[in-house]
């Protein structure tokens, strides 16, 4: 689990082709959470998508408007829900 972090930090510019996407201690924090969340509820029957969709609409209580982890995200660089589950399901496959 400790891997995760330098690992997501180093890849993220890679996977997205762009340096502007090196995240912040924070959003790699959030980026590790979301992979680890993954791998805790990954089954052989669903998709890395699916497991990535449910893994990010868990991060919204019913009492919010809004997506915070979406938003979080959206803010820094536009990703809107259906980017930031491209980007989880890309991680997944570049920290295997």
């Amino acid at each position: 689990i400790l891997m995760v972090i330098p690992a997501i930090r180093s890849l993220l510019p890679i996977l997205l082709r762009s340096a502007r996407f090196t995240p912040s201690s924070n959003e790699v924090a959030v980026l590790s959470r979301l992979i680890n969340r993954m791998r805790y509820m990954r089954s052989s029957a669903s998709s890395v998508r699916d497991v990535a969709r449910k893994v990010v609409d868990e991060c919204k209580q019913s009492y919010q408007t809004v997506n915070p982890t979406v938003e979080l995200f959206k803010n820094k660089w536009g990703w809107d829900k259906e980017r930031l589950i491209d980007v989880l399901e890309a991680l997944w496959d570049g920290l295997k």
